[in-house]
């Protein structure tokens, strides 16, 4: 067997395990992933049923009335 074919064996050979071990890195990686993405899934649901809650609720905002706001600020007193 000439040499450059025992290059190209042992190449290829070393490929081969470099390709496996990124297959392997990318299903430990897809494993992971899961359940991950499954816990995003229902976050963003949560949160989209939430947002749409949000809109049919009345505000909680607490409005201060006018008079009231007035009265609490010395330089408006007099003018109002």
């Amino acid at each position: 067997m000439p040499d450059n074919e025992v290059e190209l064996r042992e190449q290829i050979i070393t490929l081969q395990k470099t390709g496996q071990a990124l297959r392997d890195a990318r299903n430990r990686y897809r494993r992971t992933s899961e359940p991950f993405d499954g816990a995003l899934h229902l976050l963003t649901i949560e949160n989209d049923n939430l947002r749409r809650d949000a809109r049919h609720r009345p505000s909680r905002r607490l409005r201060v009335p006018v008079i009231r706001a007035i009265a609490s600020n010395p330089e408006r007193r007099n003018h109002a």
